[in-house]
């Protein structure tokens, strides 16, 4: 039985063989902060070159067949390493004939917004393949996440059942 994944795989590849554009929604965290879930995500066709470090580049790599959609962080001859802006270790090596398209364009709201390509995108390879968007990652959301639920827990709740008996505890 063919996954939902693999067919919109199927579709994404022959719209870029055919020579169109093709937009799709960004489904995973592991492009945060540039790539957000929901972010409506425009393929373009690969040529015959390699990538470039620092593109984010869509590769038939998930195990369901689905396409994995992350950045070029180290490049050898006609094999490139990819890895995802928020994941702690790399995919693995892939080889130029297995490149599916290129990222060209990431639109928010309708609005187009910057995802690491161009001047910036060889120290933003660098900073992913180090781990430090990870690291940034991890320290911001972690305090986020800390800070939520202290407030949650920290002011009275109408659905929390009061306690009995805490009258004396002053």
């Amino acid at each position: 039985m063919t996954s939902q994944r693999e067919l919109i795989s199927r579709m994404v590849t022959l719209g870029l063989e055919a020579g169109a554009e093709v937009r799709f929604c960004a489904d995973g965290r592991s492009m945060l902060p540039l790539v957000r879930p929901g972010d409506e995500v425009v393929l373009g066709a690969a040529g015959q070159a390699p990538p470039k470090t620092g593109e984010v580049v869509a590769v038939q790599g998930m195990p369901d067949g689905g396409l994995l959609l992350h950045r070029v962080v180290r490049l050898d001859g006609e094999r490139f390493t990819l890895r995802g802006d928020n994941t702690k270790v790399a995919n693995g090596e892939f080889e130029v004939a297995e490149l599916i398209g290129v990222v060209t364009r990431v639109e928010r709201r309708g609005r187009s917004v910057w995802f690491g390509p161009g001047r910036l995108g060889r120290p933003v390879a660098w900073a992913v393949r180090n781990g430090l968007v990870w690291r940034v990652n991890r320290a911001v959301y972690g305090a986020r996440r800390r800070l939520r639920r202290r407030l949650k827990f920290g002011r009275a709740d109408s659905r929390l059942p009061e306690h009995e008996g805490d009258e004396g505890n002053e």
